[in-house]
């Protein structure tokens, strides 16, 4: 029984889509259509409003300005082994800045990437552009 669900958490892991959460710079609109099949909620924030949805690995906020344009992420691990998952996946793809930290390059410019651990014991993945 313990071998099955050994197998069952290792097949979960590696098929969770990690293909790059952020959209740092596209409008909700192209945020909402590349995710259709997401349900997402709307909030208001100080930095502008936040979309977000979540799927039972993880939660995603997109915080967009008052254009409608997604300039912060964050990726909120649904728990220790996913976030563990995401941090070798992150040193594999990305820069390593730090053992917190990633730069991600693509062909929109660089990405910074922070793992960000909170006093109630709560973590995330921030994304923003780096200027």
């Amino acid at each position: 029984m313990k071998k099955i669900l050994l197998f069952t958490v290792i097949v979960f892991i590696f098929c969770i889509d990690l293909t790059a959460q952020a959209r740092i710079g596209r409008t909700e609109s192209q945020i909402r259509s590349e995710f259709y099949s997401k349900t997402f909620t709307l909030s208001t924030t100080t930095g502008g409003k936040a979309i977000s949805w979540e799927d039972g690995t993880r939660s995603v906020d997109y915080i967009l300005n008052d254009q409608g344009i997604c300039y912060m992420c964050m990726v909120w691990p649904a728990n220790q082994g996913i976030l563990n998952f995401m941090v070798e996946d992150y040193n594999k793809k990305y820069v390593i800045v730090s053992d917190k930290d990633w730069k991600m390059y693509n062909e929109n410019g660089i990405l910074n990437i922070s793992l960000v651990f909170l006093d109630n014991g709560k973590y995330f993945f921030f994304y923003v552009e780096n200027k």
